[in-house]
């Protein structure tokens, strides 16, 4: 009971928040409005009576990108919010997961430049540490050395320095993006150890279950590489799935799922069949990301006085955008209704 009242008390002024962000999340019938708009105006006009309505009615044109970098920077936005209502180690270990969501922009960044899609570098909204001015200096670079040299004032930087050879040689940033989400990810782990009382069972929950999809998905994606360099890019935390587990999704490919109880193959079910026919690796990523969602959506729905709900929104404010991205982006490139949907993440009791 003390425990109980004590996790009330931190977590009311947070809840609160919650309560009233939460409510503002894009429902199921508004985006299947947004998928079924005409054109770029009219999703613009569908997000003006949305909670992103405020900015986007400053928008002084319909341009794809200025609607996204909007997109993008509420979700820096909510992460501050609920992030200032915070205290003590919950608001520490919160920081700490942030880190996820601010390396998406340095990957995007890096990514798009080593592989010489320097157009897309404009697209890169700021988060974090990874401010305008990184960004710029990340877009003006010229060589991988100066890259590294744009990146060394970040903790991220010896990360650069150890992928930099494999960088130049092939000009694929797999394996540095790959090592920036171990590095980020074992950080957020080591915090996760610590989160005891009624914040341990969800946040494991969350955070362990997403670490374990993208260690599934590394081993699936990386079966011609040798297994000593796989094992170096897994991140180290493990919650339902075993090195043995791993090292067999790495020799046998998605086909491991079809075991006797082997893990998450409920959650996989019938998108090995996908993969059969066409060897995409997509309906695989899917169905794992659905299923994340799915936990999610449960997590911010249950007891609200707890770290897990607050790591649920933030999960499932990301993933909004990411769809929203998605549909502007469908839209712009005239594909089908059907199309789009195969692009969205959104779990089957949500839509």
């Amino acid at each position: 009971m003390i425990r109980l009242n004590l996790s009330i008390a931190m977590y009311a002024f947070p809840r609160a928040r919650l309560g009233a962000m939460r409510s503002n999340l894009i429902s199921s019938d508004d985006f299947n409005a947004l998928i079924d708009a005409d054109n770029l105006e009219d999703i613009l006009s569908l997000l003006k009576i949305s909670s992103y309505g405020d900015e986007m009615s400053r928008l002084s044109s319909t341009n794809p990108l200025e609607i996204e970098n909007v997109l993008r920077r509420s979700l820096l936005i909510d992460y501050k919010k609920l992030s200032v209502s915070l205290y003590g180690f919950g608001k520490i270990f919160i920081n700490r997961v942030s880190k996820k969501f601010e390396v998406q922009v340095l990957k995007s960044a890096i990514g798009e430049k080593v592989s010489g899609s320097e157009a897309q570098i404009s697209e890169v909204t700021p988060f974090g540490s990874i401010e305008e001015s990184l960004i710029e200096r990340i877009r003006r670079s010229e060589s991988h050395e100066e890259l590294a040299e744009v990146l060394r004032p970040t903790e991220y930087y010896p990360i650069f320095q150890n992928a930099l050879s494999e960088v130049k040689d092939n000009g694929n940033p797999f394996t540095l993006v790959s090592g920036i989400d171990k590095y980020v990810y074992d950080r957020i782990s080591e915090k996760l150890k610590a989160v005891h009382g009624l914040d341990k069972r969800i946040s494991r929950l969350l955070i362990g279950t997403e670490i374990d999809f993208k260690n599934i998905m590394l081993a699936l994606r990386c079966r011609e590489m040798e297994d000593e360099d796989v094992e170096k890019l897994f991140i180290n935390y493990r919650y339902m799935i075993d090195d043995i587990s791993l090292k067999t999704l790495k020799s046998e490919g998605p086909e491991a799922f079809t075991q006797e109880n082997f893990p998450y193959s409920q959650v996989v079910g019938n998108s090995v069949d996908s993969y059969k026919k066409d060897m995409s690796l997509l309906p695989i990523e899917t169905a794992l990301e659905n299923h994340l969602m799915h936990l999610n959506i449960i997590a911010l729905t249950g007891f609200p006085f707890q770290l897990g709900a607050v790591i649920a929104y933030l999960n499932m404010k990301e993933n909004e955008i990411k769809n929203l991205i998605i549909i502007l982006r469908g839209k712009k490139e005239g594909l089908e209704r059907e199309d789009i949907e195969n692009l969205l993440i959104f779990p089957s009791n949500n839509r």
